[in-house]
């Protein structure tokens, strides 16, 4: 399945993937989405990858490159740090999309399940 910012990228016979773009269209703001069927569970499982940065936008490069050395020196220190990043689905036809890859994914591994169940 192709169709607006949401493109199936693989398919095995226990899961489907896709990619799903943000409405930016910025190659960094997209996610992969994987449905699939867990054997060993007996379920359906939904995993959402996400690329995370951790960026400023700051105009001054020296504000900038002193957040992201505090940044590295954190993890150096704590083992951690937080970051977010969004995905913008935007419009009717880009929030359909989704959800109808969502739903074909859910049937197929439905059916995988039912194959597997026999």
């Amino acid at each position: 399945m192709t169709t607006y910012k949401v493109m199936e990228t693989g398919k095995y016979d226990d899961a489907i993937f896709y990619r799903v773009d943000c409405a930016c269209s910025s190659d960094r703001c997209g996610l992969h989405m994987e449905l699939s069927y867990e054997k060993d569970i007996n379920e359906l499982s939904l995993y959402l990858y996400k690329n995370l940065s951790f960026r400023s936008y700051n105009s001054s490069r020296i504000v900038s490159a002193w957040l992201r050395i505090k940044g590295a020196l954190k993890i150096l220190f704590t083992g951690y740090i937080e970051v977010n990043e969004d995905l913008l689905i935007e419009g009717g036809e880009h929030i359909d999309n989704f959800i109808k890859a969502l739903e074909e994914g859910r049937e197929k591994m439905l059916e995988r399940k039912k194959q597997l169940s026999k």
